[in-house]
């Protein structure tokens, strides 16, 4: 009999249901988030982490093209991504945080050769080449101005570094960047001191963390919203995302 009791207990604690982790999915955009020795790392990786782990909830984070990421989530293949601007399309497919993730400042970069100084509106350089990622939104402003054909010719590449690779070459003439990301490519690639910055940035754009309707985690949506907030009014999130603050 107690052969059979040590048996049952066993075999009850294998069907007992294991909670399951997230899959939570992004892009290579340092320095919020980027894959170093096979790790997710960054400012936004940083926050992401601790509100789940304030939940005690396991994830695992993942970098993609983010036309590839947006898919997953809008499939059910991923829970969640980050860090995600908020447009009509894709709120069809994901519930988005209401508290901000990070807010980010998307600017036009040029050459320092450039006859353009600056700029009023995006229709000032309408005749312009530009060179943006694929599958990434850069806000409203520059976003409907792809839309509405004010700017017409722009070449979309699915990485950052390639982004600045035809700026450099002459192949564009603009390039638009999250402006700390576009600093922070800049620099790794060595060509800080070849560009220059066009004024004023373009637009403030606040970027969320937004979750797979297919998958209805709305309810863990408001959980991650409570605790992020919490963050931010402890002073945790600050203190996270130092390197946004000094520069």
């Amino acid at each position: 009999m107690k052969t059979f009791l040590l048996f049952l207990a066993v075999w009850i604690g294998c069907m007992s249901p294991v909670s399951a982790r997230l899959l939570l999915v992004t892009l290579d955009y340092p320095p919020y988030e980027y894959m170093e020795d096979g790790e997710a790392r960054g400012l936004a990786v940083n926050v992401v982490r601790e509100v789940f782990r304030r939940l005690d909830e396991d994830i695992e984070i993942q970098s993609f093209p983010w036309a590839r990421s947006l898919k997953m989530v809008e499939l059910g293949n991923a829970d969640a991504i980050f860090t995600a601007y908020r447009t009509s399309e894709r709120e069809a497919f994901l519930d988005y945080s209401s508290e901000v993730l990070m807010p980010q400042e998307v600017s036009l970069f040029v050459r320092n050769t450039s006859k353009i100084e600056t700029y009023a509106t995006l229709a000032d350089l309408a005749d312009q080449q530009f060179a943006a990622r694929h599958g990434v939104s850069y806000g409203q402003a520059f976003d409907r101005a792809v839309t509405d054909g004010t700017i017409a010719n722009i070449h979309r590449v699915s990485d950052g570094d390639t982004v600045i690779r035809l700026l450099m070459n002459g192949r564009a003439d603009v390039v638009v960047f999250n402006r700390l990301g576009g600093i922070y490519r800049f620099r790794s690639l060595g060509v800080s001191d070849q560009v220059r910055e066009l004024q004023p940035p373009l637009q403030s754009v606040p970027s969320y963390i937004a979750f797979s309707k297919k998958n209805r985690l709305a309810n863990l949506r408001d959980r991650v919203d409570a605790t992020l907030r919490a963050m931010k009014e402890d002073g945790t999130y600050q203190a996270l995302t130092v390197y946004q603050l000094i520069q």
